[in-house]
């Protein structure tokens, strides 16, 4: 019970802190990503009460890119390096609405892999209608800090300088300018826990891990308190501490409960003992009922005179009567006697409140044999006043409220007893045989060694010493126990037996880590209101300020305050105004307005104050004092008149470049667009079109496109920038300009748009112009290239598809030189025929080509592939003969096609000639030529098993002119260049594919 008081306190000043100044609390613990918010926080974000937040929906509300990031780069830093930090943002609600918050983090360290973020989040869109709320709640927070009795210190172990908050100071009632010290602290410790404390902080300056620890201190008036204590110890690179941080808490009353507690259970015990109980026994079936004396005694009824359920009824109180029956029926149905309480009225009259409890016997027909239980007279409890009536819901519910179980031990024998609500603690059915072994199973493993070494020092001094410990159920639920004891031994010093009783503190426990981790969260959302509360009685001119409103003052918080004290602090100018105000509050009695003014900090500093004040009258109506709060609203000041600059900036800009900004809620069609943009527009300033009013503006012939821009947006969520036209009153035609983004709620729709419109009309016009010379220049050089690069190809098909004739030439010279058999050299004479016909139609269409010029690529005929590859063999008949390379052709699927003949021709010598030219000197020459239609165009391929080309080195040059890549003598470096030339100019494309020592294949796109 002493837990839960100590909580509500807090719960109920934290739950109107929520309230009062709609800030939101959240924590968040980085190991298992998980955030807990309160329900202000909700509101704030505008999600239902059940809504469930997570790191993603956290972030993702912000409303900008730079927004999210330096949210994310705080929490990040607050995790990792431990660092507070405050941030102002802006969010878009679940409802679509713009809101700027400020939040506060200040992140605890439990334990070295265990950090929480503490935090409060404050809506400072409209911080005006929310001041004097703000103010109650800081007023809240002042309160809370105290009902909770706790503290933070900090210790600087090598400069031995140890710092205190202000509640550790009073908690120790050590004036806050005496100097403190880890002497000053130890110099409190009881001289009974002095040694144990020093034991502990050595302990956490070898293990740098702070134990938990409960100690007393002994103040100077003698007072004596208890205190709890945790903390961490930080080290520095080196795994050096240097530095202690922690909390502590007087727990003096709570222990002062537990005791009473203690002491009341005792008693319960003795009047266990004292109780006017009674059994009984019912037979059904004979409907014999028997009574144990007691019973007889409590009900006045003679034990020899006849007993059945009649006589028992009858006894039962005639309001009640029906009730005891029907819940006697229902047990005999349902087999299960469920407790009750009800009056008897004995025959002397007197009336007696009786409870009883039972069990049923039915046999395999669920025919009831016999019932039997315990009658208890619970009379005088119930005419007791409220202590013997608390008593008495001890009595009954003692063990289940407090969690608390007895227990007997006799080491000697093993021998245990247990009560039943300690059966109960341990999820073990009652009744059942237990020993210390099964016991033991039940501990938690990191609680293990613990235990066993507490039962070896109890067995070994005979002294129990109070200790706490976890156990796990077989559910795997995990319980945190208290347990205190004492020893008995016989007159010879001998332990007889253990006695003592066990209570389940887990909710106690998890209590007491909230109380600690709330007075965190209250401590951050006062700093972060910036707000004081005050009183003042205008008879004595008493005033009492809370410590933060000192702090907004820059003043000593043990400085008495008085009016002249507080006007010395207000702004020279301000001074009348404000002496004016507070004299028209008194006199008229009226308090609404808000005081606004100006105060100077030491430094030289000022700051803007709001002030609320509030009357408190008696009932006569004279004023006994005026309360309020103070605000320190400088920033917001500062925000709203920077935010009204930059509007006056934004204005200028729009009007000097022609843009205007605008917003569409297309949920509700409403429109906000600057008055610039109305203007572009041409549209009277006071105008709030909609989106068929500003559809009546656009250009007839881009209404569609608008329309159809807009429901893709809708299907995309993406805003891609378009142009439209626009036609003004006065018929002008305008081109618009439209960039935007898109904003999404909670489920993925849109539901804002909102971007930047341009009048970009003489930026087209320009541009339009621009392209015009453009074109021109480009058809002139297009011209140009056109000439250059027939000029260059006619003399590289010139220079190179001569050469091949003229070499064939000269090799059948030689072999007709060499021939020794007429036969042989009039063959080789007919081939010369061949060889000089083919120059000689070489040579007449270059004449014609030199004759049709830029036409030439224009000139096509249906040609024929075999008929172009005979050819081909012809002219290079005599390299075929002496290689004995071998041609294979398939034309099936592309027999002819529509070409230039003397490219087509050109192709042919050049790429077979290359393959004769660049065989493999370990294998015969092998060239298989193949074509074939893929989507409409022709492709023909060449393909050998000659020395092949290093595409790695030479893939990048391999058309290039003059570009050689192997060392054959007849290597020239321009026959696949003018190859790729003539198929290019003829709209084709050419590519290769090359392996050294296997081949090439080349692959051309004719048309």
């Amino acid at each position: 019970m002493s837990k839960e008081k100590t909580l509500s306190p807090t719960d109920e000043h934290l739950a109107s802190t929520d309230c009062i100044a709609q800030i939101g609390i959240f924590q968040f613990e980085a190991n298992s990503n998980s955030i807990d918010w309160n329900n202000a926080l909700r509101e704030i974000h505008e999600v239902p009460q059940d809504y469930i937040p997570n790191t993603e929906n956290i972030y993702g509300c912000c409303k900008d890119l730079e927004s999210r990031n330096r949210l994310l780069e705080a929490h990040k830093q607050a995790i990792e390096d431990g660092t507070p930090f405050e941030l102002d943002y802006e969010i878009i609600t679940a409802k679509g609405n713009f809101r700027n918050l400020r939040t506060s983090v200040q992140p605890f360290q439990r334990s070295e892999d265990c950090i929480t973020l503490y935090g409060a989040t404050l809506d400072i869109t409209e911080t005006n209608s929310t001041k004097s709320d703000l103010v109650q709640k800081v007023q809240q927070l002042n309160y809370a800090e105290k009902i909770a009795k706790s503290g933070s210190w900090d210790w600087d172990i090598p400069a031995n300088i140890l710092k205190w908050s202000d509640n550790v100071y009073e908690i120790f009632e050590h004036e806050r300018d005496s100097p403190i010290s880890f002497d000053v602290y130890l110099n409190y410790v009881h001289q009974d826990d002095k040694e144990k404390i020093v034991s502990k902080f050595d302990h956490a300056l070898k293990t740098t891990e702070f134990p938990e620890s409960n100690y007393r201190i002994q103040l100077k008036n003698g007072v004596i308190k208890t205190l709890r204590s945790i903390g961490m110890v930080i080290t520095n690179e080196n795994g050096e501490p240097i530095k202690m941080i922690g909390t502590c808490q007087d727990i003096t009353d709570r222990e002062k409960k537990e005791k009473e507690l203690l002491e009341k259970n005792q008693q319960l015990n003795i009047a266990e003992k004292l109780a006017m109980i009674g059994y009984w026994q019912w037979d059904t079936p004979t409907n014999k009922v028997f009574w144990s004396d007691n019973l007889h005694v409590i009900y006045g009824h003679n034990k020899d005179q006849p007993l059945t359920f009649e006589t028992y009824i009858n006894f039962v109180h005639e309001d009640d009567r029906n009730r005891v029956i029907s819940n006697l029926e229902n047990a005999m149905q349902t087999g299960v006697f469920p407790e009750s309480t009800y009056r008897i009225q004995l025959n002397d009259g007197s009336i007696k409140t009786i409870k009883t409890v039972g069990k049923i016997i039915r046999n395999k027909k669920g025919e009831v044999l016999e019932m039997s239980g315990t009658c208890q007279d619970v009379t005088e409890i119930k005419k007791n006043e409220l202590q013997l009536l608390e008593k008495n819901q001890q009595y009954n519910n003692a063990e289940k409220i407090a969690n608390i179980g007895s227990w007997e031990w006799n080491p000697n024998n093993g021998e245990m007893n247990w009560s039943d609500n300690h059966y109960r603690i341990y999820g073990i059915e009652v009744g059942s045989p237990i020993d210390i072994e099964l016991i033991s199973s039940y501990i938690h493993p990191d609680d293990i060694s613990f235990t066993e070494d507490l039962k070896k020092r109890i067995l070994k001094g005979k002294k129990f010493e109070k200790a706490q410990y976890r156990i796990q159920l077989n559910s795997g639920e995990i319980k945190t126990l208290e347990v205190v004891g004492e020893v008995f031994t016989d007159k010879d010093g001998e332990i007889t037996s253990l006695k003592g009783i066990e209570q389940d503190i887990t909710y106690r426990v998890k209590t007491e880590q909230q109380i600690k981790d709330k007075n965190h969260l209250l401590s951050f959302t006062e700093k972060m209101a910036m707000m004081g509360s005050w009183q003042w009685n205008p008879n004595t001119g008493a005033s009492k300020w809370s410590d933060n409103l000192y702090k907004i003052y820059d003043l000593d918080p043990n400085r008495p305050i008085d009016m002249e004290l507080f006007l010395s602090r207000i702004h020279p100018e301000d001074s009348a105004e404000v002496v004016t105000q507070i004299e028209n509050i008194i006199a008229t009695k009226n308090s609404d307005s808000i005081l606004s003014y100006r105060i100077i900090m030491n430094n030289g500093d000022i700051r803007s104050i709001e002030l609320m004040a509030e009357i408190i009258s008696d009932n006569e109506e004279n004023i006994i004092e005026l309360v309020g709060t103070t605000q320190d609203v400088t920033y917001r000041l500062q925000r709203e008149q920077d935010l009204l600059e930059k509007n006056q900036l934004l204005n200028f800009a729009e009007q000097l470049s022609s843009i205007g900004h605008w917003k569409w809620d297309i949920v509700n069609d409403i429109m906000e667009k600057s008055v610039n943009l109305l203007k572009i527009l041409d549209f009277d300033p006071d105008t709030s079109p909609s989106f068929s009013t500003y559809l009546k503006r656009v250009h007839p012939e881009d209404r569609e496109k608008v329309i159809a821009v807009s429901q893709e947006i809708s299907k995309t969520k993406k805003f891609n920038k378009f142009q439209h036209r626009i036609i003004k009153d006065n018929g002008k035609v305008r081109t618009i300009e439209i960039i935007g983004a898109v904003l999404l709620n909670n489920d993925g729709n849109v539901v804002e748009l909102m971007g930047s419109s341009q009048d970009i009309t003489e930026q087209v016009e320009a541009q339009q112009k621009i392209l015009e010379t453009n074109k021109s220049l480009e058809a002139s050089a297009a011209v140009l290239t056109s000439k250059n690069q027939q000029l260059a190809e006619f003399n590289h098909i010139t220079s190179h598809n001569l050469r091949s004739p003229v070499s064939n030439l000269n090799a059948l010279l030689g072999m007709y030189k060499n021939a020794t058999s007429e036969n042989k050299k009039i063959e080789i004479f007919e081939k010369f025929e061949i060889v000089i016909d083919h120059l000689t139609e070489t040579l007449n269409a270059l004449i014609e080509t030199i004759t049709i010029k830029h036409n030439a690529v224009h000139k096509r005929q249906e040609l024929s592939f075999e008929h172009t590859l005979h050819k081909t063999k012809e002219i290079l008949a005599a390299e075929l003969i002496e290689t004995g390379a071998l041609i294979d052709y398939k034309f099936s699927k592309a027999e002819n096609v529509m070409y230039n003949p003397i490219y087509l021709e050109s192709i042919f010598l050049n790429l077979v000639s290359n393959s004769i030219k660049y065989r493999s000197p370990d294998r015969r020459a092998k060239i298989c030529i193949t074509s074939k239609v893929v989507n409409q165009k022709t492709i023909i391929e060449f393909k050998d098993n000659g020395i092949g080309i290093d595409m790695k080195s030479h893939g990048d040059k391999l058309f290039g002119l003059n570009k050689v890549f192997h060392k054959h003598p007849e290597a020239k470096g321009v026959g696949l260049f003018l190859t790729k030339a003539q198929i290019v100019a003829m709209g084709g494309s050419i590519s290769v594919e090359s392996e050294v020592n296997v081949g090439s294949t080349f692959i051309i796109t004719l048309n």
